[in-house]
């Protein structure tokens, strides 16, 4: 595994981006600073998130199609948001509307 190189040469022989790598890391950094709720919070919740989108952007690679791709995503989100619905919402009927009538929601 390791080849006597330094980490860097290492690194670039698999053919990764390093600076990609470093904003990844930050990035997780800033997530943990601002679940932790350390000095200025605020500031950094308000762009960890679209960081994390905006390098995940930079690595999509389009193997598929992209109608093929928002059909698989529609399946594989879809389906089990409509199963667990018709599964839990006669429960939630019984049991918040059913016994207390819907003025418990007002």
């Amino acid at each position: 595994m390791f080849s006597g190189k330094n980490i860097m040469e290492e690194r670039t022989t698999l053919n990764r981006q390093i600076y990609l790598d470093i904003a990844k890391g930050i990035g997780i950094i800033m997530v943990v600073w601002a679940h932790a709720y350390g000095p200025i919070t605020s500031f950094i919740g308000s762009f960890h998130m679209p960081f994390f989108f905006f390098i995940s952007g930079m690595l999509y690679k389009g193997y598929k199609p992209v109608n093929t791709y928002i059909k698989g995503k529609l399946k594989s989100l879809l389906i089990p948001f409509w199963l667990y619905n018709l599964m839990f919402y006669p429960v939630f009927l019984f049991f918040f509307i059913g016994k207390n009538g819907i003025t418990r929601f007002v």
